[in-house]
């Protein structure tokens, strides 16, 4: 059995949810080559890169120019236990260094694909490719932002969040989603589609582990909710159900993107609630009388929280403070502090911040960094490292 990658694509050039490293059901060879285009305009030293710099920013279309090589990092001798490795990008646009994957089509709009790459990250496969699936896609927005793997139970999930070319400018303003696909994994076809009314955004979906109904988690931006979502329970006919499971409350909605992890044991819900600064922690270990662990009045050390990850071990969770910044030509700039947040879990699963990493400082030879997206490896036990 081959080990194949799956992303889910945006075009806000944000890491996005995917399976790493696991095992996934081959697929069907693809029939239509994967093509990758290098910059139109090779570089040449001295004459690209002024270039890039004198052009004005553009909505949709950037300057063909190459980006500027990375300067080199010096790295220390130490050796730690656990690594966190970050996806961050350059602060002043020019430098390599930020993986960017797409949300909508080439032109920004709906829809979107979902990707597969192989373990060299070649691309693969965009799908859906058969004709019921792509039917679905035309009839409702779709827009993968959030995606979650069942391998058991040959299931994915996938959340759609925006029309990635509503945010820029000139827009009649930023078009949002209210919709969730349950796949079937073996074939990547779509089986249904699962709305949460007026959601405005269904930015994440994650699978509670060890849940007996394969029951998700997905997050409404607009209402500043968690709802749960049952892909094998059927409504108004078609499989795959949504029911509200917590109201986060008025300091939530509205708030551009709420991001969440769920620590294994399904325990633990975390949430990033970017524009309200704040990271909420929901006890779900029963779900008809879900817990608040986090006081949402609380003033917490972070800045444009999105990305969150829960570690190998369960004891902490890693916050990264950035989310998105499109500049005078886009509509979202959310405040950030470019932070990564070392968060403990305390015993009953509050949080406990006592640490962090200031990305602006090292990164000052390519404007600055900003952290989005984060892996943790665990190395405590050498001869078996792990991360998720």
């Amino acid at each position: 059995m081959a080990i194949r990658k799956l992303l889910s694509l945006t075009v806000l050039g944000c890491i996005v949810e995917f399976s790493l490293a696991s095992p996934v059901p081959e697929a069907e060879p693809d029939p239509i080559p994967q093509i990758s285009l290098p910059p139109l305009i090779p570089s040449v030293p001295g004459f690209t890169d002024p270039i890039g710099t004198l052009v004005p920013p553009l909505p949709v279309l950037q300057p063909p120019t190459p980006a500027k090589p990375s300067p080199p990092f010096v790295g220390s001798d130490i050796k730690p236990k656990k690594i966190g490795y970050f996806w961050t990008g350059a602060g002043d646009n020019d430098h390599k260094g930020f993986l960017v994957t797409y949300m909508g089509s080439a032109a920004g709009t709906s829809p979107g694909r979902l990707v597969e790459t192989n373990n060299n990250f070649d691309i693969i496969g965009q799908h859906p490719q058969d004709a019921a699936s792509n039917a679905n896609i035309l009839a409702e927005n779709f827009n993968p932002r959030g995606l979650s793997i069942d391998f058991e139970k040959n299931l994915i999930l996938t959340s759609d969040y925006i029309v990635p070319l509503s945010i820029l400018k000139p827009s009649l303003g930023i078009i949002r989603d209210n919709t969730l696909r349950p796949w079937n994994l073996a074939s990547r076809s779509i089986i249904s589609t699962i709305t949460i009314p007026d959601g405005g955004g269904i930015q994440d979906v994650k699978f509670i582990p060890g849940n007996p109904d394969s029951a998700a988690l997905a997050t409404a931006v607009h209402l500043g909710q968690v709802w749960i979502i049952y892909p094998f329970k059927t409504a108004n006919g078609k499989q795959g159900k949504a029911e509200l499971l917590y109201d986060l409350e008025p300091k939530a909605r509205d708030t551009t993107a709420i991001y969440s992890d769920i620590t294994q044991n399904g325990k633990f819900i975390y949430l990033t609630i970017t524009t309200a600064n704040h990271i909420a922690a929901l006890d779900i270990s029963d779900l008809s009388n879900v817990k608040r662990l986090d006081d949402p009045d609380e003033t917490q050390p972070t800045i444009g929280p999105h990305y969150i990850k829960v570690t190998p071990d369960q004891k902490h969770i890693v916050v990264t403070d950035y989310f998105v910044q499109t500049g005078e030509i886009g509509l979202i700039n959310t405040p950030a502090d470019f932070k990564a947040l070392y968060i403990d879990i305390n015993p009953d699963g509050s949080l406990h911040f006592n640490r962090s990493i200031d990305f602006t400082g090292p990164y000052t030879n390519r404007g600055g960094g900003k952290p989005h997206s984060a892996v943790v490896f665990d190395l405590t036990d050498p001869a078996h490292p792990y991360y998720y």
